[in-house]
């Protein structure tokens, strides 16, 4: 501030010393001592304003700035032991792991390679005596005369590097062993830093001579000091508070701001990771573990925004990297992995320019009377070959699946029962589609003849939709049917997915494989989950042919651990399951990891609970929304009625299956309300949800309970607590449904100990169906009676006074309409906050039991 005051006077002092006409000279002289004295009166304001703010400890309290409460309470104590280090090693470059250390290959196969960090030239050499406190850091570097709040900002980058990496490994680090040049700017280079972090780990693995006397557990809880307190610095400077963020104070761009974040949010993390494998009985780690792998914590949001749109501007497509699927990987080094990885073009860069978060539109294809398939060349001309029709019909007609056998000339067609035989799964959008009246191209029906062949030499009989199922509606109808014994009794599977045979090699890395599988098209269909789930045998298709990834994610799981000794062995120490590659296995392929859990369990035998189905939907997509239902039918419980569900015809064929299927299931999840896809227009089912594979249910955890499903609505107990006074939902939610509604309201909750009212700020995403919308917010209806936490989930209501028939006990509940999937967020208002008096109160909550229409 003294600074700016200096400047300003320097300004004033040339503009009354520059020369002006005579004519104007007072007049000039009259403004600019007008224009200085507003100038003064407003800096002067904002002094009084940022005095007040430090004398009463306004800002963030884990700030590393001197005036923050932490930084005063570090600098009258110190974590165990001196707040300087006396004679520490100077480290330099040849104290990192070597390039080809198989400790630093295993760190990154598992944990991602760390992103580069801006450096903002902070002063970090200059015969500064190294701390041990991120506090102390600063404080010593922070000149008091002229410190602008840029220099803040890169003083803060300083201590969360190499403050931070001093501290924990006791030694000096000179700027030039972790900075670099790349093209005009410096940064650090996270490939240096993960040499420095192998060679730190070694080190504490050998148990080397712990520094000022320490213990190990001394050591230890003295790490975890200095993680939290970085943990806590990354989050403020993730808040949305700009008083918060120093980056946002200084000027700097949000997207700066950002970027800086979430490159060093990763080293942080790995920070952790490290140090709770390497002193797995202190306490403090376990809590700084639950910190790096949740995701609710600020630098994680922002994190996977920032990684989400970096993949957006090298042309991934929306869909593949949405929130639904970026919020299932738990861990940050999984994100940077899957952003260093090659997008795979199928036609051009811009191809996902006009997808969207629900849809990608290369997957949309034409329909039987339009679609061409193609021909493995471009410039191949073959001539379609086509199976015998009333062959398959006829085997058809009888409940049998027919099988294709290609003898170098035409297709033969036997009963898939004869022998054995490989099912090929396959998405239309490669070119892979077609009926049996139209057939394939030769060439296709070649190589598809020929890895059935390498699969099943006795046989090479194999099955494809595009040969196996007529376009006649009859035939059609009962092929579709048998696909579930089709895939229940093939002897393998085999996934032919361009994407993937393009993408994926065998001399790759098996976590890149996994990434480039978890990303393809293939894992984007609805109807690919039961043809994957189903098999006896899921092979993929190569760059050099059929791979059994499931063998080879198990060979990996069995070998990658104990095969690194030096980095690994403390990693190793546990249940599989808590293995970084199994982690990563069931964070990226979902439906690979269920399988492995499941081998031994004949598929026709194994029961899928409903909300692992609905889970393992997300994302998927298909051309005709009508035949969700059927696509899984053969993993919804055994009581569904295919035929049923079959038989229906006429308008909104896919909402009336959907009233079928919910009304046969009887007993519903109440985790279906707790997501915020687009809702049935049908009387008394405005609650269900329209498709079932645009559920999201990635926040659900633990028992949901269930209700039940009638022709009046869905009957369920619920936590009920009403307004006093309805909230009026506005207009202008028509023009921005996707952001949903947002208020301020206060809760006469019991659960709220120092004052009667809690402030809230709810959050409803709206989803009722179009022109079916209530007016009004009458009551809020929660899952659990216990209100604890941030974060409440709730669905918001409108009473039902319709007058309506029913025989059933329903009658006589409360009745609501559904408006939509809400959460409260609790805020932590100071006392002195002024609230407006007309704010919406909530009233105590109560059991109901309750009808939902």
């Amino acid at each position: 501030m003294f600074g700016i005051l200096t400047a300003a006077s320097a300004v004033s002092q040339e503009a009354h010393t520059t020369d002006q006409p005579s004519g104007t000279s007072r007049g000039w002289e009259n403004a600019s001592e007008f224009y200085w004295t507003l100038f003064l009166d407003c800096i002067a304001t904002l002094w009084r304003h940022e005095c007040h703010r430090r004398a009463n400890k306004m800002y963030p309290p884990c700030s590393l700035m001197p005036w923050s409460p932490e930084s005063k309470a570090a600098s009258n104590t110190t974590l165990a032991g001196p707040a300087l280090m006396a004679d520490a090693p100077i480290l330099d470059e040849s104290d990192l792991a070597g390039h080809d250390d198989p400790a630093l290959e295993f760190m990154q196969s598992v944990f991602g390679s760390l992103p580069d960090i801006p450096w903002f030239h902070a002063p970090h050499d200059g015969g500064y005596p190294t701390s041990t406190t991120l506090h102390g850091y600063v404080g010593i570097r922070r000149t008091v005369d002229a410190q602008t709040l840029a220099d803040d900002a890169a003083l803060w980058v300083g201590a969360m590097t190499f403050g931070l990496l001093e501290a924990i490994t006791f030694a000096r680090i000179p700027q030039a062993v972790l900075v670099e040049m790349q093209g005009n700017r410096m940064v650090l280079s996270g490939r240096r830093i993960s040499r420095l972090l192998v060679h730190w780990h070694k080190r504490i693995h050998h148990h080397f001579p712990h520094p000022e006397g320490m213990t190990h557990l001394q050591h230890g809880r003295r790490v975890a000091t200095l993680l939290r307190h970085a943990l806590d610095a990354l989050e403020e400077q993730s808040s949305e508070d700009s008083t918060a963020n120093l980056f946002r104070r200084a000027g700097f761009a949000r997207e700066i701001s950002r970027i800086v974040v979430d490159a060093i949010a990763p080293t942080v993390t790995l920070l952790c990771i490290l140090a709770s494998a390497t002193w797995t009985t202190l306490p403090q780690m376990a809590s700084l573990m639950a910190r790096v792998q949740g995701q609710t914590r600020p630098f994680q949001r922002a994190a996977r925004e920032a990684c989400m749109n970096m993949m957006l501007r090298v042309g991934w497509c929306p869909n593949t990297i949405s929130h639904h699927f970026l919020n299932t990987l738990t861990h940050l080094s999984i994100l940077l992995s899957l952003v260093r990885l090659p997008l795979y073009i199928r036609t051009s860069p811009d191809e996902h320019t006009d997808c969207s978060k629900t849809s990608c539109i290369l997957y949309k294809v034409d329909t039987y009377d339009t679609y061409i398939p193609r021909h493995v060349c471009a410039d191949c001309h073959c001539e379609y070959i086509r199976p015998p029709l009333d062959e398959v019909k006829r085997l058809l007609d009888a409940g049998v699946a027919p099988a294709m056998v290609y003898n170098g000339e035409k297709l033969r067609v036997q009963a898939a029962s004869k022998n054995s035989y490989v099912m090929i799964s396959h998405v239309w959008a490669d070119g892979m589609g077609s009926v049996t009246e139209k057939g394939l191209p030769t060439c296709l029906i070649r190589r598809i003849a020929s890895l059935a062949e390498i699969l099943l030499p006795e046989s090479g009989a194999f099955w494809i939709d595009a040969l196996c199922i007529p376009a006649a509606h009859g035939p059609r109808k009962q092929a579709v049917k048998l696909m579930v014994y089709s895939y229940q009794n093939a002897a393998k599977v085999l996934v032919m997915d361009v994407g993937i045979r393009t993408s994926c090699s065998e001399r790759a890395p098996w976590e890149t494989n996994l990434l480039h599988i978890a990303t393809a098209g293939w894992m984007r269909r609805v109807w690919t989950l039961q043809e994957g789930l189903l098999a006896n045998e899921l092979w993929f298709e190569f760059a050099e042919g059929p791979v059994h990834v499931e063998e080879r994610i198990i060979r990996e799981l069995r070998s990658a651990l104990p095969s690194k000794p030096s980095l690994a062995a403390p990693l190793s120490q546990g249940q599989p399951s808590q293995a970084p590659w199994w982690t990563f296995v069931r964070e990226i392929t979902p439906m690979l990891y269920l399988r492995i859990c499941r081998r031994g369990a004949a598929p026709g035998h194994y029961q899928f609970p409903l909300d692992e189905v609905i889970k393992l939907l997300q994302l998927r997509t298909m051309t005709s929304p009508d035949d969700e239902i059927l696509a899984i039918s053969s993993l919804l419980p055994s009581r569904i009625n295919v035929d049923e569900l079959l038989s229906i015809a006429g308008a909104e064929v896919a909402q009336q299956r959907m009233k079928a299927f919910l009304l046969q299931l009887g007993q519903v999840s109440r985790a279906l309300l707790r997501q915020t896809s687009p809702r049935l227009t049908l009387p008394g089912f405005t609650w269900a949800p329209r498709t079932l594979s645009a559920t999201a249910l990635e926040n659900i955890s633990g028992q949901v309970g269930s209700g039940l499903c009638t022709e009046n609505g869905f009957i369920a107990e619920f936590q009920v607590a009403s307004f006093r006074t309805p909230i009026t939902i506005p207009l202008s939610l028509n023009e921005d449904p996707e952001n949903g509604l947002k208020v301020l309201i206060s809760w006469d909750c019991p659960q709220a100990s120092e004052s009667r009212l809690t402030y809230y700020r709810l959050h409803v995403s709206e989803s009722s169906p179009d022109g079916m919308r209530p007016a009004l917010i009458h009551s809020l209806l929660f899952f659990e009676a216990s209100f604890s936490g941030t974060k409440i989930d709730c669905v918001a209501v409108h009473d039902d006074l319709d007058e309506f028939s029913g025989n059933d006990s329903s009658v006589a509940t409360p009745r609501f309409r559904y408006v939509g999937y809400g959460s409260l967020y609790r805020l932590a208002l100071p006392p002195s906050t002024s609230v407006a008096r007309d704010m919406p109160i909530l009233e105590q909550s109560e059991t109901r039991r309750v009808l939902l229409r």
